[in-house]
């Protein structure tokens, strides 16, 4: 039985599943640095749920705050979007936020405090 020819086609639809989703992987380690496992395979499995794999992560990746301070150039790096996040100085619709990978949505207002004695 594990020889026959239903094997051998779950087998390499198998394979090709893993194949794509290490390359997707990839791409997005290139592009967006080290990802968990376990966050890109939950942003994959959603993705896979409404028929559109690639474009759910684009946009879930590219709606974080950290990307998106440093896509618009509000700061100029990504360390610097982690540090002045972290420190407290980004708020949301009036929310104080502290984590760097917040999905801003449509519409919010987001607001960075000056840094008291920056030069």
């Amino acid at each position: 039985m594990t020889g026959g020819p239903n094997y051998r086609v779950l087998k390499d639809r198998i394979k090709n599943y893993f194949k794509k989703k290490l390359t997707l992987k990839n791409f997005f380690r290139l592009f967006y640095g080290k990802l968990r496992n376990r966050h890109f395979h939950k942003a994959l499995l959603y993705g896979h749920r409404i028929k559109k794999p690639l474009q759910t992560l684009l946009v879930q990746f590219e709606t974080y705050l950290v990307k998106l301070l440093c896509r618009t150039a509000l700061v100029p790096t990504l360390s610097n979007a982690h540090m002045i996040i972290k420190q407290g100085l980004v708020t949301i619709n009036s929310h104080t936020i502290r984590k760097p990978h917040y999905n801003v949505k449509v519409g919010d207002i987001i607001v960075i405090n000056p840094i008291i004695g920056y030069n």
